[in-house]
């Protein structure tokens, strides 16, 4: 047995590895899916976070389609197509009408509900400056005093009106900006609404107002429609052109509403590419996919590649096999692929694909086969998932206790590791998604855990870092619930949830109980609450990428770096609804940095190569007599050691792990290889004797066995 030989072997697969899980589920910091991202092919508009899209590129018909090509389209009717004059890129309102959806926008209304962020941006040319009410511009509304949102136009005014849980139903206070802004000239108009609340109206690419609306719009009524030129009970006319309206859910930064503006009017040049999720993508992301990875790829993925033929990855697929191309778009006929599947010539040895299968196989070829991922991983469908598919994640046992530490100051450790039951290994890790259940023994420690965990915590000094409010009415109460819960559940709270926990405190209150014993039960409630024990991310059912929240994507961010929640730093940045781009780089970059980001590799190092099993291990007594525990714990610290000196100490590339003659040994591991004995030993951060070998210049003094 030659140990240095196996651990660095089995390190270079774990390196590899561990890169590769700062991109796992395809987009891991850009949306919740597990497709591919296409950010930079989006031409010069800003796509991210983008959910209705009108370009008024046809010139005929009495629909408006929405070309955004995320989720089910809010396309909108014309009521009376006599009053508009349409030509390609250009919607003319000369008459009273409305333009409206046929029915509620659900999915801008889960997405804003979700991200707690809108942008309203529109190119227009107002036929005149007189018009009021305001004049609806867009509206997501059922009435003159009850909205969603509107964007209008009170004489030389813009106006917005935004519901949240601190506006009123009919979305006031309004944000206006000042006089003498509303021009008969084509205009670029943008309203910004970030999740910290900061908001503000653009008008040409400049900033003309900006003001705080407090709450959230956690509580948008679901069932409203979208319309444009009218409120839905045909009250408010606004007459004018259009040209491009677009709604984000994020608040756009200042340079991006620059970016926007720039880049004009013209929604005809951008829409295409703006369209990151077509129904080919759909098809074949969430249908084909899976197919080829279930059927296909046990004989055609880069390892057996009979025929010559790769199916796993995108560029292979194409070219085809040694039979030539396996499909034509357009011509399923013509397709090898088909072919074989058809006859039931393929998959050999297997069963043959159903009728439905086939059926999909063949309107995927025949509607251009779309292939919109890189690499088909067969593990993403193992399980039947798709690609779009993401599972919620009970934290791991470490992932609690790391926690429970960051977000309140206590180690919970010792009773946890006793108290949990032990995480169990599946494909090769014990944070796999599906394996996370939560079975009655779970729910009896957590709630045994949330009683200590309160118990040694000072509540009310706790409480005072979001709130000096002590009293028990609902508004104090509700104010200490929606920041506590901000950090303790990792996002703001909907109105639900604040209600929920705010019938503690009023059960307390009518029991005769205090400020301090109210906020106790809350913290304790939230301590077991599904949101504090799993990664919960915003899910929907039609199979698209939907972009993931400011508090999603820090989760994402710090739970695979850190292996806990966000920081009081990232949070502050997620407050400022500034997570992306530049200042993402920022962040990633800080957060590896950290200490914590190491002990999380080291974490994934171990789990990745099982290392735990070598307390399990029982070599044959006559070859290795010297075997015990120790020399067991011995070769787990060297692998780690090794991975710790190559990746954070010397930042080496990844060649170096194929060449660096260097292993990490005690006194007693270095007697077992062979190695010659060396003074001095090197401490580490656990006190830990290793000494470091350079084995360029040793010569083994025991053979491999």
């Amino acid at each position: 047995m030659n140990g240095i030989r196996v651990a660095t072997g089995i390190t270079i697969a774990l390196m590899l590895n561990f890169f590769s899980l700062l991109d796992f589920d395809g987009a891991v910091f850009g949306q919740n899916s597990g497709g591919k991202t296409e950010n930079s092919d989006r031409g010069p508009r800003v796509g991210d976070g983008l959910q209705v899209f009108y370009n008024f590129a046809s010139s005929t018909g009495a629909v408006v389609e929405d070309r955004s090509g995320v989720g089910e389209p809010v396309n909108l009717r014309i009521t009376d197509p006599q009053a508009v004059k349409r030509s390609e890129g250009t919607f003319q309102i000369h008459g009273r009408t409305s333009i409206r959806s046929d029915k509620p926008a659900k999915k801008l209304i889960d997405a804003v509900r979700v991200s707690g962020a809108i942008t309203i941006e529109a190119w227009l040319k107002p036929a005149n400056n007189k018009q009021a009410g305001p004049a609806r511009i867009v509206t997501l509304s059922k009435s003159s005093s009850e909205r969603n949102f509107t964007l209008g136009q009170d004489g030389d005014k813009y106006e917005v009106r935004l519901r949240t849980t601190g506006t009123s139903t009919n979305g006031i206070p309004a944000v206006t900006s000042p006089g003498k802004h509303v021009s008969t000239k084509l205009t670029h108009v943008v309203y910004t609404h970030g999740q910290n609340g900061q908001t503000s109206i653009f008008v040409n690419g400049k900033p003309v107002v900006g003001k705080r609306v407090s709450g959230l719009p956690s509580n948008w009524d679901s069932s409203f429609e979208l319309a444009l030129a009218n409120e839905l009970t045909g009250d408010r006319p606004w007459q004018g052109t259009f040209h491009l309206v677009a709604i984000y859910s994020r608040g756009l930064t200042p340079q991006e509403v620059s970016q926007n503006f720039a880049a004009g009017p013209n929604g005809t040049s951008t829409a295409a590419a703006l369209a990151r999720v077509d129904s080919g993508q759909t098809l074949f992301e969430t249908k084909i996919a899976p197919l080829l990875a279930n059927h296909c790829l046990e004989c055609h993925d880069s390892a057996s590649k009979q025929g010559l033929l790769d199916l796993s990855k995108k560029s292979l697929a194409i070219a085809g096999g040694e039979n030539g191309k396996a499909f034509i778009p357009g011509k399923s006929d013509d397709s090898l692929l088909w072919q074989m599947v058809e006859s039931d010539d393929m998959p050999r040895k297997r069963d043959p694909l159903s009728a439905s299968e086939k059926a999909l196989l063949k309107k995927w070829i025949d509607t251009g086969a779309t292939w919109s991922l890189d690499i088909i991983d067969p593990a993403v469908y193992a399980h039947g998932g798709q690609a779009r598919e993401s599972l919620i994640q009970r934290l791991t046992v470490q992932e609690y206790i790391n926690t429970v530490r960051d977000a309140v100051g206590v180690d919970i450790s010792k009773e946890a590791i006793e108290l949990l039951p032990r995480d169990v290994r599946a494909d090769g890790f014990s944070n796999t998604a599906y394996n996370l259940n939560v079975d009655l023994k779970h729910v009896n420690a957590f709630s045994q855990l949330a009683e200590i965990i309160v118990s040694r915590m000072d509540v009310l000094k706790y409480v005072r870092r979001f709130s000096k409010n002590n009293k028990l009415t609902d508004n104090s109460m509700g104010d200490v619930i929606e920041k506590v819960g901000r950090l303790l559940l990792r996002g703001p709270l909907d109105e639900r949830e604040i209600i929920s926990y705010r019938g503690i405190s009023t059960t307390v209150a009518s029991a005769g109980g205090d400020f301090q014993e109210a906020v106790r039960f809350i913290i304790e409630a939230m301590l077991q609450s599904p949101r504090f024990v799993y990664r919960i991310e915003s899910q929907h059912d039609d199979g698209m990428a939907w972009p993931v929240s400011q508090h999603e994507l820090a989760s994402r961010m710090s739970y695979i770096i850190w292996g806990g929640p966000p920081d009081e730093t990232l949070n502050k940045v997620v407050d400022a609804d500034i997570l992306h781009g530049d200042e993402f780089n920022k962040q990633l970059r800080r957060m590896l940095d950290d200490p914590r980001a190491v002990e999380r590799s080291l974490q994934f190092a171990s789990d990745w190569l099982n290392l735990g099993r070598l307390q399990h291990l029982s070599p044959s007594p006559q070859k290795f007599p010297e075997w015990n525990s120790q020399l067991a714990n011995d070769m787990r610290t060297e692998t780690l050691e090794y991975f710790r000196h190559v990746v954070w100490e010397k930042n080496l590339p990844l060649s170096a792990l194929l060449n660096t003659q260097a292993t990490f040994a005690t006194p007693r591991l270095a007697q077992h290889y062979g190695l010659p004995k060396i003074t001095g030993n090197t401490e580490d951060a656990k006190g830990m004797g290793t000494s470091h070998y350079d084995l360029s210049q040793v010569n083994l003094l025991c053979a491999p066995v």
